[in-house]
């Protein structure tokens, strides 16, 4: 899915991070912090990743508990610096595979690997925003929501979080209130957190009106990474990205424990 020149990754997406790290990053990599060394407490030894990108934003206080790290990543540069930055974490591996996801995947693969990993826990790391992108435009809705199912019911009684692109826009994701709101003013980089029950019904028009402060006469494009059925039923975290000038993503935030039971499915 990622070689070593793609739009979600690749050698301008490692340039960014080595560039924008410690400034313009430094906000959304520390709430990713929060999330994965305060937030999501795994008692697995052993870690898969998919989607790496590099590492970048991963903390090395959430990486050095585990004793063994598996990394699914088909980009060789995301690779080699991985290996660089985190040489001295205990044992790692790397699958060099673009086809794992059930989204490409055709032949049940995914299945297979996560039952051979039963015993893991399981990061998507800013990855799953990105799938519908890397899809060809001839994959149907309908074909998108059986991989989507595929993947809830595989990883129904496994361990496994993810942040990924929710929205992405021109225009800056910041905290603003409607005038029916009487709740206390929040930072723009304080994740808006949503309780499983209230994200049953979750859709984009929520998330527009709560981050997206319109402008009169303007038009705002803003694109959905088609992320929000990993919500369904299930608490969720959202915070903004300044990822580049003048473009900007909202990452969601979400992990097994905190989901509930909706009708016959467990979103």
């Amino acid at each position: 899915m990622k070689s070593a020149w793609t739009r979600s990754g690749g050698v301008s997406y490692h340039l960014r991070a080595i560039n924008q790290r410690y400034s313009t990053w430094a906000p959304f990599f520390q709430i990713v912090r929060k999330w994965l060394v305060s937030d999501w407490r795994p008692t697995n030894t052993r870690l898969v990743i998919f989607g790496s990108s590099a590492g970048w934003s991963l903390p090395l206080e959430f990486l050095s508990q585990f004793n063994s790290i598996v990394i699914v990543e088909p980009d060789p540069l995301a690779r080699m610096i991985f290996t660089f930055r985190f040489r001295h974490l205990k044992k790692l591996e790397f699958l060099a595979v673009n086809n794992l996801l059930p989204w490409f995947d055709k032949e049940e693969c995914f299945e297979k690997f996560i039952e051979a990993e039963r015993n893991s826990a399981f990061l998507f790391s800013n990855l799953l925003g990105q799938i519908a992108f890397h899809l060809d435009f001839q994959d149907t809705n309908s074909s998108r929501e059986e991989s989507n199912r595929r993947f809830l019911k595989q990883m129904k009684d496994q361990t496994w979080a993810s942040y990924h692109d929710v929205l992405s826009s021109p225009t800056d994701f910041s905290w603003h209130h409607t005038s029916r709101e009487n709740s206390p003013k929040v930072s723009s980089l304080e994740p808006w957190r949503i309780d499983a029950q209230n994200s049953k019904t979750l859709n984009i028009e929520d998330l527009t009106r709560h981050w997206i402060k319109w402008q009169n006469n303007h038009r705002i494009t803003i694109n959905d990474h088609d992320t929000l059925w990993l919500s369904k039923g299930r608490t969720t975290e959202f915070a903004p990205w300044h990822f580049k000038p003048n473009y900007h993503h909202l990452i969601g935030w979400t992990m097994s424990a905190n989901q509930i039971t909706i009708g016959q499915d467990e979103f």
